[in-house]
């Protein structure tokens, strides 16, 4: 509610806050930084004289920067969040920042790692388009009507390994797409849509559902608040795991959800040996398949938090990812 009636003093104060802790180190140089807060209304009025009217008020803020000194100069990275609410605000967009400025001086020094074809951790940023992507894609009713889900007869079925687990939590107010009701007004329920490895659920709006012969899940505008389900490991285990590994922190490339592969730039990544981070790398091209990926999932940290406010995630250890770096 207090969102709703914020004044700008607040909103100003509150971007000052967030700005100065990234301009608190000389070597970042910021490219933009944007706090905002957007009020929605939405109303449903149907035939059968029902009428309904919600109002929501949403804080965001987003941050975008490089690192500069004297001799270098690093690729640009940026961090968004966002909140239902004004009470601790202020603290979680300093904490966004604050993970920003680690993120780019960490890419400082950057150098080339060995080819290889193996295992690489996947930091929670990269998830979505990796991995949350192509599972959106093939469990949506629409790509299941028009014949392209590769998911389609799949339900039961070990389509990831056993310790991916995925739930559409629905109701989160940590994530954006907390909502309790779809695009089309049908009441929105927590829905797990992998469970163990095994696929328990595609997602419908009407339109789908009826073309399907289904029932719509409440999806109708596509999928709320993913969560994806934590591991026993620390982050700090799964980094100790192989002999050599590529830490990706972003991914810049594409993804055909389709027949699921992919190749692109891991950007702001590290590079690792016996567990010992060696440098951060010069942009370095990853590639693979989303679904041997999936299937082949060799670990996931412990603790999750959401991720630019549109999911939650662990950092994930994946098999079978080729590296271009130099050659040996």
């Amino acid at each position: 509610e207090h969102l709703a009636n914020l004044n700008a003093a607040e909103l100003h104060d509150l971007a000052a806050a967030f700005i100065e802790v990234a301009k608190a180190d000389q070597r970042i140089s910021l490219d933009g930084g944007q706090v905002e807060v957007t009020k929605y209304c939405e109303a449903l009025v149907n035939s059968n004289g029902l009428t309904r009217t919600d109002q929501i008020t949403r804080l965001d803020w987003t941050l975008m920067g490089l690192g500069k000194t004297e001799t270098e100069t690093t690729s640009f990275d940026y961090l968004s969040g966002s909140s239902w609410k004004w009470a601790g605000a202020t603290d979680l967009a300093k904490r966004t920042a604050e993970k920003l400025v680690a993120s780019i001086v960490s890419s400082f020094g950057p150098s080339t790692c060995p080819s290889y074809k193996g295992q690489v951790l996947l930091s929670p940023g990269v998830v979505s388009s990796l991995l949350l992507e192509p599972i959106s894609y093939h469990v949506n009713g629409g790509q299941i009507m028009d014949g392209k889900s590769l998911w389609e007869n799949s339900l039961g079925e070990q389509v990831a390994s056993t310790s991916f687990t995925l739930v559409d939590s629905a109701h989160n107010t940590n994530l954006m797409g907390a909502s309790p009701y779809d695009a089309e007004g049908v009441a929105t329920r927590p829905l797990t849509i992998i469970q163990d490895g095994v696929l328990r659920a595609h997602v419908d709006s009407t339109y789908t559902a009826k073309r399907r012969g289904t029932k719509s899940t409440g999806h109708a505008g596509g999928l709320h608040t993913l969560e994806v389900g934590t591991g026993m490991a620390t982050k700090l285990d799964l980094l100790g795991s192989p002999d050599r590994l590529v830490v990706v922190e972003r991914f810049s490339g594409n993804v055909d959800p389709q027949t699921g592969d992919f190749s692109g730039i891991a950007k702001g990544s590290h590079y690792y040996e016996n567990g010992e981070h060696k440098y951060a790398l010069s942009e370095t091209m990853i590639a693979g398949n989303f679904f041997e990926m999936i299937k082949s999932i060799q670990g996931l940290s412990n603790d999750a938090e959401p991720y630019c406010g549109q999911y939650i995630a662990p950092w994930i250890l994946v098999d079978g990812i080729s590296v271009t770096g130099k050659e040996a």
